[in-house]
């Protein structure tokens, strides 16, 4: 019975322990359950609150940029530079203003850049006559203008020496204007040389003859880099015509990368001595030339207006400009176009402008001595047309008609002043 007592109490107890084992694996699956339930709950429930902000958002944009939505910002602005006006004028400076302003503007800096300027021609131009002589070119660099350095050299130790000042930074000037000026003005060379090349080599056989020891050339180029002789042509040409015994090069450079484009070759051929010249002067001619009507204008171009009226001012700017690089004669044509379009109605009853033909100016200037042919006529009269202060059109049958842009009024104000300019 004790053994039957004891059995049975031992079954009891393991029956117990399992219904224990069996109830806490039952609560504890029903526990993970639940927290399954609830986490899916949690993230469903923020998903769709995140759903819910997103698509707020989005109608709060859609809202904004309906809301300030203007059909014509997509379209492209006819609006250009030439419509631009300040008032009732161009909205440019009033040339008459701003010449009397240059004029009488003195900066306070200016008496030590002349004087900087003084010392460099003191300390250098020694130095470049020795240089020259000994068969090499000289090439200036730095900050400011050196046009004026140069011109002061020319003064001083150039005034009797064949001698070309090239204004490099007109973008008119190229090489075959450069050539053609050596063979017209100087060596007077026929004009069967049609192309460069003929006219490179025959400039080169001239100047390497023993001869040419006692008349060399001297090539005053401003701004070798200009936009006319920045390519791989004009550089090798000028390099032929500097390592020619008598032909002496003195050019000035303010492109920082030009010197890249010249080869080994070409490099040994101009034989640089490179000068420091900085001197901080400004580069009002240079930027005269520049690619830009707006500061053509300002520094003293012709005005935007029609070409039946013009600035006076603007005018007199210009020709003093370039009244100082041109000969007596190319002055003297220029009054024979003033001359004649006053004695002549500057317009005809149409309203066409009348201008002298090309053929008659050409005859008028012979007869006067002042060209001997109609190509050197061009030639000098290039300077005025790059300023603007004369306009070249051609009629119906192909003439070509040369007139000065200003009314009668103010072309008898220009009359009364040229004497003193030019």
């Amino acid at each position: 019975m004790l053994w039957e007592s004891g059995i049975a109490s031992e079954f009891s107890e393991l029956n117990i322990s399992e219904e224990k084992e069996n109830i806490e694996g039952f609560t504890s699956g029903v526990m993970k359950r639940c927290t399954r339930r609830k986490t899916s709950t949690t993230v469903s429930s923020k998903r769709n609150e995140k759903l819910t902000e997103t698509a707020d958002n989005s109608e709060r944009l859609d809202s904004y940029f309906l809301q300030h939505d203007d059909p014509t910002s997509g379209k492209t602005s006819n609006h250009t530079l030439s419509k631009l006006r300040v008032g009732d004028h161009s909205g440019l400076p009033d040339p008459v203003v701003l010449e009397q302003f240059r004029n009488s503007y003195k900066p306070k800096h200016l008496p030590a850049l002349e004087k900087l300027r003084s010392k460099l021609g003191i300390r250098l131009f020694s130095n470049w006559t020795f240089y020259l002589n000994e068969g090499f070119n000289i090439l200036l660099y730095g900050i400011g203008s050196k046009r004026q350095i140069m011109e002061d050299f020319r003064k001083q130790y150039l005034s009797k020496a064949n001698c070309i000042v090239i204004p490099g930074y007109n973008s008119s000037a190229n090489i075959r204007q450069i050539l053609n000026c050596i063979c017209h003005e100087f060596l007077h060379i026929a004009d069967s040389c049609k192309n460069p090349t003929e006219q490179l080599q025959s400039i080169c056989d001239l100047f390497k003859k023993d001869e040419a020891q006692n008349s060399p050339l001297f090539l005053l180029l401003n701004n070798i880099d200009g936009p006319g002789l920045r390519n791989g042509n004009a550089q090798a040409i000028l390099a032929r015509l500097a390592e020619v015994q008598h032909i002496h090069l003195i050019a000035s450079l303010d492109h920082a990368n030009m010197p890249i484009l010249w080869s080994h070759n070409e490099l040994a051929r101009f034989s640089w001595i490179w000068e420091d010249c900085t001197n901080f002067q400004n580069y009002t001619e240079e930027s005269s030339y520049a690619n830009s009507q707006i500061l053509q204008n300002i520094l003293g171009g012709i005005g935007s207006g029609s070409d039946t009226t013009g600035s006076v001012g603007a005018m007199l700017a210009s020709l003093r400009q370039v009244a100082a690089s041109l000969t007596q004669n190319a002055r003297d044509i220029f009054r024979m176009i003033v001359e004649y379009q006053l004695e002549t109605p500057f317009q005809d009853s149409k309203g066409a402008i009348n201008g002298i033909a090309m053929e008659d100016l050409y005859w008028r200037c012979r007869d006067a001595f002042l060209t001997s042919n109609e190509t050197t006529l061009k030639a000098q009269l290039t300077e005025f047309r790059d300023h603007k202060l004369i306009k070249i059109k051609k009629g119906p049958d192909g003439t070509e008609f040369i007139f000065i842009p200003l009314d009668t009024d103010n072309l008898q104000k220009l009359m009364q002043n040229i004497d003193t300019t030019c």
